[in-house]
C-alpha cells in the first residue's frame, strides 16, 4: 500500500528532524490525522481515517513525536 502523506511538525524540533529525514529511513512517527487550513477559510480536504480512497484520501499529519529507526 502506499499513501500520499503531509506532514505538519507540532514544534520547531519537529519541524528540524522532519527535514532531516532522507529517502531510505525508516522512521517511527506519532501524531494525529487532520485537515489542514492553508488559507484563511481554504481547507484542504483529506483523509481523516485509513480507509478511504480517490479524491481528498492523502493524510494530513500533525507530527507530536518523530524517531528515527533505521537509516540508509
Amino acid at each position: 500500500m502506499i499513501a500520499n502523506t503531509h506532514l505538519i511538525a507540532d514544534d520547531e524540533e519537529i519541524r528540524k528532524q522532519i527535514l532531516e529525514i532522507s529517502e531510505g529511513d525508516t522512521i517511527y512517527l506519532e501524531g494525529a490525522l487532520v485537515e489542514a487550513e492553508i488559507e484563511p477559510k481554504k481547507i484542504m480536504k483529506s483523509s481523516l481515517s485509513r480507509t478511504d480512497s480517490g479524491r481528498g484520501a492523502c493524510e494530513v499529519i500533525l507530527i507530536r513525536r518523530i524517531e528515527p529507526l533505521q537509516s540508509r
